[in-house]
């Protein structure tokens, strides 16, 4: 969006923490439909002598000052700020308290770790909205009185009038306590990225999607409202799958909140999705603890579950090229066992893959090399990759003359897991062989 279509915005920070308020500061600068003109202090004190001179379009102000802490921080500057929006910051989870904020006066609340630029906008926005809202009222409320003390109304009008007021009264609470629902469900949504989510009314059987979980779904946007969403959803789910999904569904309807599940889904382009399907969480409860509404997310997982699968295949392969292949192979770890055997180096000891499995490499072959007193395998298990080194010892209890291969096995940090030691051997006279033994250590 242009600059110059960006709303003017001049903003109050509270904040005593100086790396929060940094990025606080550069997450407000770059706003997409606001430009802000940003004043910090870092006291409730000096804030409420910088409101007393001057006005803001927005306050934004941590629950936990050097000089004042929670509800009653939020008191104090809605005291002075007028009908001014104020969003409140908390440095842990705490959703209670949060919510106390929001019933004596702030518009909205964020968690600090969990603010980017999309969510801040999004409170701002919010919170700027629901002041209007609360501004609104109060004006129809006064509006309202006037017309009673300006016109006299009869009783009968006035009772009418009065039963209006309250409907009014009434449907704005309802609307500010749905603003403050949703409020729950960003906070799980603040955890995930490119989750879709839905709710289940159980009391009216209403079920609403999110536009991304419809687009999880394949659905058009006219699919993703009204009644039949639950059946298009329904409809979706794998012949395979769909007795178990059904069943899952059936335990919610009865304030089962079950658990994880995962299952494939056929779109309307015949492509098939696999999902995950987090546990539900009640929204609302009876006063008997019976969930009333449900919530929870979809993840399409189907890159995950393909990445899995061709990990498999590409393990099953290189299993199969292990065991082909007609070189003696062995598997070392650090402390020098024998973790993996390939059945020719199992057939050259008589024996089967399990029964070397798990021995020392000693037990079975002694390596050295001419001319050095250092050892191959120490060299190999220090993590060196030796390419085809010609030495000398025994193997399967000959004397060989051997050409070796080692290559280093990491984990995903770099550290040494074990080593996998390639043998090729050709028989050399024995003789030679003892003489050029002679000076050297057999390790």
């Amino acid at each position: 969006m242009p600059e110059s279509d960006r709303e003017a915005l001049k903003v109050l920070m509270i904040e005593d923490n100086r790396m929060d308020a940094i990025v606080l500061k550069k997450l407000l600068m770059t706003l997409k439909y606001y430009d802000c003109q940003v004043r910090e202090t870092e006291t409730l004190a000096v804030a409420l002598e910088v409101l007393a001179e001057d006005a803001f379009g927005l306050i934004i102000i941590d629950l936990g000052l050097p000089d004042s802490f929670g509800e009653n921080t939020v008191a104090k500057v809605r005291k002075v700020s007028g009908d001014t929006p104020l969003v409140v910051l908390t440095g842990n989870d705490d959703e209670e308290l949060a919510r106390s904020a929001l019933r004596i006066g702030a518009q909205e609340y964020l968690i600090k770790g969990q603010i980017n630029s999309f969510i801040l906008n999004h409170a701002i926005r919010f919170a700027i909205e629901r002041q209007t809202l609360v501004v609104e009222r109060q004006a129809t409320i006064l509006e309202l009185e006037e017309m009673n003390r300006k016109y006299a109304l009869s009783i009968l009008e006035l009772s009418q009038l009065n039963d209006k007021l309250k409907e009014e009264i009434n449907s704005r609470k309802r609307a500010e306590e749905a603003l403050v629902d949703s409020q729950v469900s960003l906070m799980k949504a603040q955890a995930v990225a490119h989750v879709g989510s839905w709710e289940w009314d159980l009391r009216t059987n209403m079920y609403t999607i999110s536009k991304e979980m419809g687009r999880i779904y394949g659905l058009s946007i006219e699919e993703q409202i009204g009644e039949d969403v639950q059946a298009l959803i329904s409809a979706a789910v794998h012949p395979e799958d769909r007795s178990y999904v059904d069943e899952a569904m059936a335990m919610l309807a009865i304030g089962s909140l079950g658990q994880e599940l995962y299952f494939q889904i056929i779109r309307p382009d015949n492509e098939l999705r696999w999902i995950r399907a987090d546990q539900p969480q009640p929204k609302r409860v009876t006063s008997e603890g019976r969930p009333e509404i449900l919530v929870g997310t979809v993840q399409d997982i189907t890159e995950r579950k393909e990445a899995q699968r061709a990990l498999q295949e590409a393990h099953a392969q290189l299993e199969m090229l292990f065991d082909a292949s007609e070189d003696y192979i062995c598997v070392i770890n650090p402390q020098r066992m024998i973790t993996r055997v390939n059945e020719p180096m199992a057939a050259l000891f008589g024996g089967s893959k399990s029964d070397l499995e798990g021995k020392r490499c000693s037990n079975l072959f002694d390596l050295g090399i001419c001319e050095s007193e250092q050892c191959i395998l120490q060299q190999m298990l220090a993590g060196e990759d030796l390419v085809e080194v010609d030495s000398y010892g025994r193997l399967g209890g000959d004397l060989q003359k051997l050409k070796l291969r080692g290559t280093a096995l990491r984990d995903h940090n770099g550290k040494l897991i074990s080593q996998m030691v390639v043998f090729q051997k050709g028989t050399v006279e024995v003789n030679t062989l003892l003489e050029e033994l002679a000076s050297e250590t057999i390790s």
